[in-house]
């Protein structure tokens, strides 16, 4: 016999009075249909048709109805996430400018890497209202999608309006950053500064924009001042290791993030800056180690993720263990096919293997996803081979 399970019997009734919103006034049923009809007494009726009085009861349950299917969804989120959908789409379904359901929404399909979708429904969104936080997190999915024009045509707007100016400014400078226009990325990264001073991503980009202009120095100091201020922020910390690392002050960095502790650490970059720095010191099969720890942290992200096996397959090459470098470089391809330096690594494991033939195609492949530089060095090699 089957166990009937209360609590799912519960949350079904919630949504169901939730959907279908039944309250009385003096003898009159009144179940809610929309945002513009009601079933009143087994009949449609316009709420516009309503007497004032009543019109204003429908619409303050209407009010009720919809925040307490937002809450119900939020609840359910992360387990639910159909249950969620069903609910925060009743709510637009009852108020078709209820921002916070079309926010919760954006959460959802974000969360689910969906970023077309979740910028379908964010324009949806601005139909109704000109929501600050919508319009910022559409410039951060169009920048995400490399429509840079677009997100910074969003973000110029915004700077000049005063809508969320110190986050506006920080992704209008991180897109002149990308574009190598650093100067006028310093500009954007001032006014976050400016407006909002404890935002620690302004500090950051300044700060690797001093790096990437040779000023390493300048860079480590910025950083190390305002952890000064900041030391149980952990953000901080790792990013002062980061640029501790740049500096080559590589004792100084792995005590730092040592002090993060692997239990404490929420994000796979403090694994995989450790890794770095092993490498850097020759220490290859503590950087694989390393390296292996931010695998199951980036399983949602595969361009980051082949990244990691790349420079997996870097180590292993670096120990001649030329099978295993070559296995890291495949899985690497498998998860981002157009990462070069994955061709490039399997290719020069694959020549150690004897397996010409198999290496100079990889090595062909990296040439055609941008690695030219390598063309002088293997273009003879490969022709020899292939007339053999």
């Amino acid at each position: 016999m089957k166990t009937i399970n209360l609590a799912t019997i519960f949350f079904c009734l919630l949504i169901h009075l939730s959907v279908f919103q039944l309250f009385a006034q003096e003898d009159r049923r009144v179940k809610l249909l929309d945002s513009k009809k009601i079933l009143l007494n087994g009949e449609q009726v316009l709420i516009s048709d309503l007497d004032p009085a009543f019109q204003k009861e429908v619409k303050a349950n209407i009010a009720s109805t919809c925040q307490r299917n937002l809450e119900m969804a939020l609840y359910a989120m992360k387990e639910q996430p159909k249950k969620a959908y069903y609910m925060l789409n009743e709510a637009i379904k009852l108020d078709s400018a209820f921002i916070p359901a079309y926010a919760g929404l954006v959460k959802l399909f974000d969360g689910m890497g969906q970023t077309e979708k979740t910028i379908d429904i964010i324009d949806r969104a601005l139909i109704y209202k000109e929501d600050k936080d919508l319009l910022l997190a559409k410039a951060i999915l169009l920048q995400k999608i490399d429509q840079e024009k677009e997100a910074l045509a969003l973000v110029d707007n915004m700077v000049t309006s005063n809508q969320n100016k110190p986050e506006a400014a920080y992704l209008q400078g991180y897109i002149y950053y990308e574009q190598d226009k650093l100067a006028q990325a310093y500009k954007s990264f001032e006014i976050t500064a400016t407006t909002k001073p404890t935002m620690v991503e302004s500090a950051l980009a300044k700060a690797v924009i001093l790096q990437k202009e040779g000023k390493m120095e300048e860079a480590v100091a910025l950083f190390d001042s305002l952890f000064q201020k900041n030391k149980e922020d952990k953000t901080l910390l790792y990013h002062l290791a980061f640029f501790k690392k740049e500096a080559g002050e590589y004792e100084e960095a792995i005590k730092l993030l040592s002090d993060l502790g692997d239990a404490d650490s929420t994000f796979a970059d403090v694994f995989y800056l450790k890794a770095e720095i092993d490498f850097q010191q020759a220490k290859y099969k503590e950087a694989i180690e390393e390296f292996e720890k931010c695998v199951s942290k980036y399983a949602t992200q595969p361009e980051r993720l082949a990244a990691v096996y790349s420079n997996i397959s870097v180590c292993y090459f670096k120990l001649e263990q030329f099978e295993e470098a070559e296995q890291s470089a495949s899985k690497a391809i498998e998860l981002n096919s157009e990462l070069a330096e994955a061709f490039l690594n399997r290719g020069n494991a694959r020549e150690m293997l004897r397996k010409d033939v198999e290496s100079c195609g990889d090595w062909q492949q990296a040439i055609k996803l941008g690695l030219n530089d390598i063309a002088p060095l293997i273009d003879g090699y490969c022709e020899v081979q292939s007339n053999e």
